[in-house]
């Protein structure tokens, strides 16, 4: 059974009020090997140490563009890889989903850990000042797909002292504003950088939903 560790965030926000956000992400940063999450998190700790960082955390609408390239281009040859679900809001027609958005929020999450297949043994780390519905949403599909994961462990953690949950915020936060490209090009410069590894690749999916 294939071991995983995995670090989950989500990006945009699961409602469709009028002020709501364009997209919806939810992103998982995985890890193979523990040797892998702590070189990883080494390296984000030198950078958060330097001397052109100076802020508690990494989190990725709280930093400005200077600080997310040289975020990007530090990690970008680091040994994880990411399994995301996108969605475009406004191709989402079913009431179900647009009304409720634990619902949705439930789908999204169903969505992105199909991506990591079945039969493998998962400890997630999230953090526990994220989006409640999505704190739910986890713990439901958890609940509800035991016989096709292990579950050896879900913990909640404060995100300032985890460098590995600040890369998941920064790595669902860049995925998102990516899906803005006129907006925001530098945003594909970052989502770049995450592909740039030639020793893990990136997965990625893109959802757009018509139905429920």
């Amino acid at each position: 059974m294939v071991s995983m560790l995995l670090f989950v965030d989500e990006s945009g926000d699961p409602g469709f009020d009028p002020s709501s956000s364009r997209y919806f992400t939810v992103a998982l940063v995985c890890f193979e090997t523990p040797d892998d999450a702590e070189n990883t998190a080494e390296k984000i700790k030198e950078m958060k140490d330097s001397k052109w960082f100076r802020k508690p955390e990494f989190h990725f609408h709280r930093c400005n563009d200077n600080q997310r390239d040289m975020f990007f281009e530090g990690i970008k040859r680091c040994r994880f890889f990411v399994k995301y679900v996108t969605i475009e809001k406004a191709a989402v027609t079913d009431d179900v989903l647009r009304k409720n958005p634990k619902e949705f929020s439930y789908y999204v999450i169903s969505e992105a850990f199909r991506l990591v297949g079945t039969n493998t043994t998962l400890r997630i780390k999230m953090d526990r000042q994220g989006n409640k519905r999505i704190l739910f949403a986890v713990r439901a599909y958890l609940n509800a797909t035991l016989k096709n994961h292990s579950i050896r462990k879900l913990t909640f953690h404060d995100s300032r002292s985890d460098v590995l949950i600040q890369l998941a915020d920064m790595v669902a936060g860049c995925i998102n504003r990516s899906f803005l490209r006129l907006d925001c090009p530098k945003a594909q410069r970052w989502y770049d950088c995450l592909n740039d590894s030639r020793l893990i690749p990136t997965e990625e999916k893109i959802i757009r939903i018509q139905e429920y």
